[in-house]
């Protein structure tokens, strides 16, 4: 595995090679900048990197006309997720410009200047001027990298399965709602701090194919039962894995090996066990094989309220 010592992050980013446009004394562009940008654009197109204020944003947005409608909320590419990468020292500048037209109307940008505003923030973005106004249709049609690219990106192995695994932990530490997604940032610290991820994905991935579980969630749950005790873990996954050493039917082996082959017969037929389930029912045979109890049937009924399991 390479060094991720260049890793982009808040303490060693992206060094931006073009000229910053000069903050006036209220951390804003100088005023008569951006009016000289937009007859600039009447005439070509160019760019310009500045230092983006709230107060630029604003008056930026104020030539905002027949745009999308606001997403303020979500995991991804809303005001919401913007703001908070902003407010942790994730932004950076990554060459997407902030596009207006030749008409001085904002073609495209709209979401990331709102999160700076309600950020608070002052961070570098690009300026595109001098854009066709019909060229708006255009944006964003490209395919958003996923968790597991950028892992792929950094020369992880199984980057997909990996991400997923990154993901249910940094759920599970956090207590956080699913659904929710760590940022590229995030995902990467979660990893930097649980190398053993990777381990738990190798050991695991034998048991996911057997039953058609979720590689990541399983592998994720295997992780932190880890912490527990890897030898217990190392017995736990193998009995799991090949009914050997199993002794009653109350052994919570035997119940989770036989609540696996149901989530088994059930994906044949079209159904399955929700991959959080997969993870709870994992974490409570683990609790019960770790202490010597026997155990009854395995479920998460997560729609009756109860909480997700916690390692004993």
């Amino acid at each position: 595995m390479k060094s991720r010592s260049h890793r982009i992050s808040k303490n060693n980013p992206l060094k931006d090679v073009s000229p910053a446009i000069t903050a006036g004394a209220g951390g804003a562009a100088p005023p008569d900048d951006f009016a000289q940008w937009l007859r600039r654009g009447e005439r070509e197109v160019f760019t310009v990197t500045v230092d983006m204020t709230p107060v630029l944003a604003e008056r930026i947005l104020a030539t905002n006309a027949d745009n999308r409608p606001l997403r303020i909320e979500g995991a991804k590419r809303s005001v919401r997720a913007y703001a908070d990468a902003m407010r942790r020292g994730e932004w950076l500048l990554n060459g997407e410009a902030i596009i207006i037209s030749r008409s001085g109307a904002l073609n495209d940008g709209q979401h990331r200047l709102n999160a700076v505003i309600r950020s608070g923030t002052t961070v570098p973005m690009m300026l595109a001027f001098g854009l066709d106004r019909d060229s708006r249709h255009t944006v964003d049609q490209g395919a958003a990298r996923t968790p597991g690219n950028i892992l792929s990106m950094y020369g992880e192995k199984n980057a997909n399965s990996l991400a997923t695994a990154i993901s249910f932990v940094w759920l599970y530490e956090g207590n956080r709602v699913a659904g929710s997604y760590p940022s590229p940032e995030e995902m990467m610290d979660v990893l930097d701090a649980n190398p053993a991820i990777r381990e738990a994905l190798n050991s695991t991935d034998k048991l996911s194919r057997q039953f058609q579980l979720s590689k990541g969630y399983i592998a994720g749950a295997a992780h932190i039962c880890a912490r527990s005790k890897q030898t217990m873990l190392d017995s736990f996954v193998h009995s799991l894995t090949t009914g050997i050493g199993i002794d009653s039917d109350r052994d919570p082996v035997f119940v989770l090996r036989k609540r696996f082959m149901g989530h088994l017969a059930q994906t044949r037929r079209g159904t399955r066990m929700s991959a959080l389930e997969q993870a709870a029912v994992f974490i409570k045979a683990f609790n019960a094989f770790r202490s010597g109890r026997s155990s009854g049937v395995l479920r998460w009924p997560h729609f009756e309220g109860e909480l997700f399991p916690r390692l004993d």
